[in-house]
């Protein structure tokens, strides 16, 4: 009894600190909205000449928790001027969870500013398959895993992909 105590606590302890040690990479955010390019019909209804035009907010995302709106146009991320949807699409995509974001949007005519916390991406879910995320150590840093396991018995192929990431 003695020994599979002790064999339970040390598991304990091992998958514990692997939790911790894998805290070390953080997940990309998402900015969480749609964009559409602001025409020139568009600059004349809305009175605005540059800027990204928000056309769908997702919920639960970067963008809901800034309290962005349709038809809002965003004039600044981070203190960089957006030209064009392209521009906010390239900063955008070097957010990483828990990063601050400052957005100033044009809405109703005046500037306004907006300031949040980016929220992840979610996880995925599989009803087929256990999706884990880890980390390994490479070189002087981590490079990131995620494995889907199959729930059901047998054998099964295995496929490995090496993804190059900032």
């Amino acid at each position: 009894m003695y020994k599979k105590l002790t064999f339970l606590v040390c598991l304990i302890l091992f998958l514990g600190f692997q939790t911790l040690e894998a805290q070390n990479l953080k997940r990309k955010a998402s900015l969480g909205i749609k964009l559409k390019k602001l025409t020139d019909s568009a600059q004349n209804v809305l009175k605005v000449k540059k800027g990204a035009l928000v056309r769908t907010v997702t919920e639960n995302s970067t963008a809901s928790k800034l309290g962005l709106k349709e038809n809002d146009v965003i004039l600044k991320f981070n203190n960089v001027e957006i030209e064009t949807y392209i521009t906010l699409i390239s900063l955008s995509s070097e957010l990483r969870e828990g990063d601050k974001v400052e957005v100033v949007v044009w809405r109703n005519a005046k500037e306004v500013k907006l300031n949040a916390i980016a929220a992840t991406v979610p996880y995925e879910k599989s009803e087929k398959m256990d999706i884990i995320y880890d980390e390994v150590a490479f070189q002087k840093g981590f490079l990131r895993i995620i494995v889907n396991k199959p729930k059901k018995e047998g054998k099964f192929p295995t496929i490995l992909f090496f993804i190059a990431c900032r």
